[in-house]
């Protein structure tokens, strides 16, 4: 009784026909038509007015209303704009019995892994998966995305658009990082992350993650750390906005061996800080406007050695440009 795209939900008098529920699933920026079919003891019934509702869900409050064909047959059709699962209800005013009603579920998926071909409506549930393995990619429509994610596995995270500004992770929870990198070989890339806000909370944080990559994302506004690596070596942060956030713009914490190119830290209380953290490269990062008391554009303390900073620009920092 379903095509692709459509769910049908019947509807007939209470004492007749149980209601039964079809589910269906579709990607975001597709339409999704459910048809409801009215019928009494005595066949279809033509011209009755049904109203269908998303009672919950990302789409919450879009409605329609339709009246039966001669197959007893209304239809509402939606365009699904972001990721989620909806409940619609349609409804029929029956004149005899009152109102019956049926519900059926519509799953918006906007998370794909390439290889193993599943689509998700989360990024984690797209990492969480059984099929999804080390080495995968995940590729992330653009939308908003309230979750915090925890990423364990050696994945490619990466927004289609290629673009943070129409692609946004925020957090459930202000009190955990936005993403949290565990595993080693992660790249995530084309993220504006925000919303971690406790302390010592990051919209990125890499711990005991190695050969990492972190490019062309927007970690700015309302994180207490942007990016923030602990005992994290061979990782490379290229082409970053880190900016807007309460403490650290990008921090270093035990971490060696990692490569900072042409990223932008500014409006932070100090830009990019390295703390007992030696043998990194800084190259071409601008570290500006960074205000506080001691505020700084890029600050190494306590025995971070070896490190090579080349051509970065470090102007208008209230107390330290390096």
């Amino acid at each position: 009784m379903m095509s692709a795209g459509t769910a049908v939900a019947i509807l007939t008098s209470p004492d007749k026909i149980v209601l039964t529920q079809e589910n269906d699933t579709n990607t975001v920026g597709t339409e999704h038509t459910v048809t409801a079919t009215v019928d009494d003891a005595d066949g279809f019934i033509v011209g009755a007015t049904v109203t269908f509702n998303v009672t919950s869900g990302p789409h919450i409050g879009v409605n329609g209303t339709d009246t039966t064909d001669a197959n007893g047959n209304a239809t509402f059709t939606y365009t699904g704009t972001a990721p989620g699962t909806d409940t619609i209800k349609a409804t029929h005013i029956d004149p005899t019995y009152g109102e019956c009603n049926d519900t059926i579920v519509k799953t918006w998926t906007a998370v794909h892994n390439i290889d193993s071909g599943k689509n998700f409506s989360t990024i984690q549930a797209a990492i969480d998966d059984s099929g999804t393995f080390d080495g995968h990619t995940i590729v992330v429509d653009k939308g908003i995305y309230t979750e915090n994610v925890d990423v364990n596995k050696e994945l490619t995270i990466i927004s289609e658009s290629g673009n943070p500004d129409d692609t946004h992770v925020q957090a459930n929870n202000s009190s955990v990082h936005v993403f949290n990198v565990t595993a080693d070989r992660v790249t995530i890339s084309g993220f504006d992350i925000k919303g971690a806000i406790a302390p010592g909370k990051a919209g990125i944080y890499l711990d005991n993650s190695s050969n990492s990559t972190l490019t062309s994302n927007t970690v700015a506004s309302h994180n207490d750390y942007g990016i923030y690596l602990k005992n994290s070596e061979y990782n490379n942060l290229t082409s970053n906005t880190v900016g807007d956030n309460y403490v650290y713009g990008i921090y270093l914490k035990d971490s060696d061996y990692n490569n900072l190119t042409s990223n932008t830290a500014s409006n932070n209380y100090r830009g990019i800080e390295l703390y007992s953290s030696s043998n990194n490269t800084l190259t071409n990062n601008t570290a500006s406007n960074n205000v506080g008391s001691f505020g700084a554009g890029i600050y190494l303390e306590h025995s971070s050695n070896y490190n090579n900073l080349t051509s970065n620009t470090a102007t208008g920092n209230d107390d330290y440009g390096i």
